[in-house]
């Protein structure tokens, strides 16, 4: 039970670290392809800003000078993405007719007799913003002579870039070049006549010329982004999130949906995919002011190796088998500490049954060494008692004897005298050295 918890808690922990590393990894693409559209949008930005430089550098401009600055651009190559570049001139109500006739003879003279182009919407204004010069698709003459100025949106848009010199991005796809899941998107820019002095609104006004737009496709921009991804299967979602009033009109469907890389003509934005399949990145992205939002998806198992889907498995098979061998290694160790202790026991155990047979040998031997001196006592006491009583009284009667003896012989015998007093005096000497042994074998203090 231990070792399929642990085993469970590190096949999860493992497999929350490497998802978490996957994300992580996906979100650092996802921010590297958000800095790709965002020089390409600066590219973009820059070569209008270019060009709009080259219309203000002269002070006459003509369409065959357009076509051959575009053509040096080599915008197939380079910008892949752009559709055209189009300049608007801007025309007075009473300048209409002049610009017409001067308009239809330049647009003959580059693109031949036929070209007849007509001011559309048509109607009188007091000002006209027609669109002259197109490229690189210049034989394209279906937009010669549109009045930008007539669409109410872009008149405020274009009324406003005028007025403040700078860029304009709606957001809002052209009309005229895009189709369901293929949005075209366009920037546009004042252009002011060559040496006038810019410092406030009125002068912009006596100084502008006109507006120089570029139009480009936006599949063409972000599938180009997507090529240089190194993850395969990434969907890439781009929102307008900028003001409502940008289409024109209210819509239910908001954030607007400019480019869905799972799109098609039939279908142009399915719904984003979601769950804890998935993993999702959403990050900002400014298109000149405009704010879009850009959502990367992409699939959890296309991020991960064939390693980080074996990596949990085996931490959960380290994790049960590690756990229990360590059961098995505690096991052990508690086992043969219950053991030693045991055998601790047992020989302390008997070590004290030695000690107290040592004792008791000890007490016996004790008791023996006793019992031996007290028979050696009583031994040398009886033999004592026999040499004194036995041999003494012998001693003792053979000295009555021999004083007898020596008393009969006194006077009447002097020699046999002499011997009986040798005899006597050798007896008592017998007797003391009889006592001496006695006292020896049982001394009178014991008594």
């Amino acid at each position: 039970m231990l070792s399929t918890l642990v085993g469970g808690m590190l096949y999860a922990i493992t497999t929350r670290s490497i998802e978490s590393d996957v994300q992580e990894r996906f979100v650092r693409h996802a921010k590297y392809a958000q800095a790709v559209i965002n020089m390409r949008i600066k590219s973009y930005t820059d070569l209008l800003r270019g060009a709009a430089s080259v219309l203000q550098s002269g002070d006459t401009n003509s369409h065959r000078q357009f076509h051959d600055y575009v053509q040096g651009l080599r915008l197939a190559t380079n910008y892949p993405a752009v559709d055209t570049l189009n300049f608007a001139a801007w025309v007075l109500e009473e300048d209409r007719p002049q610009f017409e006739a001067e308009f239809t003879r330049e647009l003959q003279a580059f693109l031949g007799p036929g070209a007849r182009p007509v001011i559309t919407p048509a109607g009188i204004r007091p000002a006209y913003l027609i669109v002259s010069y197109i490229e690189p698709d210049a034989n394209n003459t279906r937009l010669y002579g549109l009045d930008l100025m007539g669409n109410p949106y872009f008149h405020t848009q274009l009324v406003q870039s005028r007025d403040d010199g700078q860029l304009r991005a709606s957001g809002r796809p052209i009309a005229a070049l895009s189709t369901p899941g293929d949005n075209h998107l366009g920037m546009r820019m004042p252009v002011y006549r060559h040496g006038s002095m810019l410092v406030n609104a009125e002068q912009r006004r006596a100084a502008y010329l006109g507006s120089l737009g570029i139009a480009f496709s936006l599949p063409k921009l972000l599938h180009g982004v997507m090529d240089e991804m190194p993850i395969p299967g990434v969907r890439m979602t781009l929102f307008d999130v900028g003001p409502r009033d940008v289409i024109g009109h209210d819509t239910a469907t908001w954030p607007k949906v400019l480019f869905d890389s799972r799109g098609s003509a039939s279908n142009p934005t399915p719904p984003l995919a979601g769950g804890n399949d998935v993993f999702t990145a959403t990050l900002p992205l400014d298109f000149n002011g405009r704010p879009w939002q850009t959502t990367y998806s992409v699939p959890k198992a296309r991020l991960r190796t064939n390693f980080d889907v074996y990596y949990p498995k085996l931490m959960m098979a380290f994790g049960f088998l590690g756990s229990i061998l360590l059961y098995a290694l505690l096991h052990i160790l508690t086992s043969s500490r219950r053991a030693a202790l045991g055998l601790a026991q047992e020989m302390t155990s008997e070590l004290r049954e030695s000690q107290a047979r040592l004792q008791m040998s000890h007490q016996k031997l004790r008791r023996l060494a006793d019992h031996a001196y007290q028979i050696k006592e009583m031994e040398r006491k009886r033999i004592a008692r026999e040499i004194h009583d036995d041999l003494g009284q012998s001693l003792l009667a053979l000295r009555i004897e021999a004083e007898l003896l020596a008393g009969r012989t006194k006077g009447t015998h002097s020699h046999l005298h002499k011997r009986a007093r040798a005899t006597l005096i050798q007896i008592d000497t017998t007797i003391k050295s009889v006592r001496q042994i006695i006292n020896d074998l049982r001394p009178t203090v014991l008594d």
